[in-house]
């Protein structure tokens, strides 16, 4: 997958430190929604007034809440899946603000080095090349450069989304999982067709 390639190229500028962080925000949003979404379920159980035990995967979800010692009574759930959803956002803007902070300081450096190789540079070629041709240089490559780093983040947070997704799936049911991986195949050989005949 060349795509993959060109994102950790990218996001390998951004320096090991800041991707190490920017992981751990993005995957601890994603598992704090897949608690809130895995709670869903025996809610709607309790909700439609059924037992837990009559099904199987909302057992095993409160069993493991049981487990954890977090008790397993509507108010308790719904409280956790709101709980969920809002240490999600949360989580995400923490990410985004950080996000945001690395982007202005990549486009920052950037404009730097290229400064630095202006004032090296033989200045024969900027009196022949056209006018502004410097000034669109600093200004839309580099915030160009720093928006690759920003879809390459947003990239990277849906394939640890799909991770998460996928986790919770097969840990409630492997048929499920399987109807879904299908289901992904057929759509990723729809939509590729249509977006290379774009």
């Amino acid at each position: 997958m060349p795509q993959i390639k060109y994102i950790i190229r990218i996001l390998s500028q951004v320096g090991p430190k800041r991707v190490f962080i920017l992981v751990s925000l993005i995957l601890l949003s994603n598992v704090i929604e897949g608690i809130g979404l895995a709670t869903v379920l025996p809610v709607l159980v309790v909700a439609s007034g059924e037992s837990i035990g009559g099904s199987e995967i909302a057992n095993k979800i409160v069993t493991i809440f049981r487990d954890l010692g977090l008790p397993t009574d509507l108010t308790s759930l719904c409280l956790i899946v709101g709980l969920g959803l809002i240490g999600r956002e949360i989580v995400m803007f923490v990410t985004m603000t950080y996000v945001g902070r690395v982007i202005a300081d990549i486009a920052f450096s950037y404009r730097q080095r290229m400064l630095s190789a202006f004032l090296v540079a033989d200045w024969k070629y900027f009196s022949e090349s056209e006018l502004g041709q410097m000034t669109i240089t600093l200004t839309t490559f580099t915030n160009l450069a720093a928006s690759a780093v920003n879809q390459s983040v947003k990239t990277l947070a849906i394939l640890l989304r799909t991770l998460v997704y996928l986790s919770l799936i097969i840990f409630i049911s492997g048929y499920f999982a399987f109807i879904a991986f299908l289901a992904g195949l057929v759509s990723l050989f729809i939509l590729s067709g249509l977006i290379k005949s774009s």
